[in-house]
């Protein structure tokens, strides 16, 4: 991105409950240029022309959004996270509660095995040390 500087692209963050406390790295034609925090606009200078704008937090990615900067004028755009309705965010919900479920299940299971064992261990029979008898 050496060329001449003649727009300016900003992004714009409303203020979310996810990921209020981080910044949203955003990449221009693949290289980060910036991040935006909650609730607030990020200002990046680019060349006149066509752009790809991305962004991207841990495992979740944005769609690639095709700008076109115009020289000394300024292109508006929006990043955030949009929540999801209805079926949708009804199926990651119980996968999650399954999940949380069958590790405590799991967990349990393991712990009881252990102590089933102990128990065993400590009923089958002791350590001992005695005198043999002389015969």
């Amino acid at each position: 991105m050496n060329e001449s500087i003649t727009g300016i692209l900003e992004v714009n963050r409303p203020s979310t409950y996810f990921a209020k406390y981080r910044a949203y790295p955003i990449f221009v034609d693949g290289e980060k240029v910036g991040s935006v925090k909650d609730g607030a606009v990020l200002t990046v200078p680019l060349s006149a022309g066509s752009h790809e704008v991305r962004s991207k937090i841990d495992w979740m990615k944005s769609n690639i959004a095709l700008i076109r900067i115009e020289a000394e004028k300024t292109t508006k755009i929006r990043v955030g996270y949009k929540k999801k309705e209805g079926r949708r965010l009804l199926v990651p919900i119980v996968l999650s509660i399954m999940a949380i479920m069958a590790g405590a299940a799991f967990s349990i299971a393991i712990l009881s095995g252990i102590g089933v064992a102990g128990i065993l261990m400590a009923r089958v029979g002791d350590l001992y040390l005695n005198e043999e008898a002389n015969t």
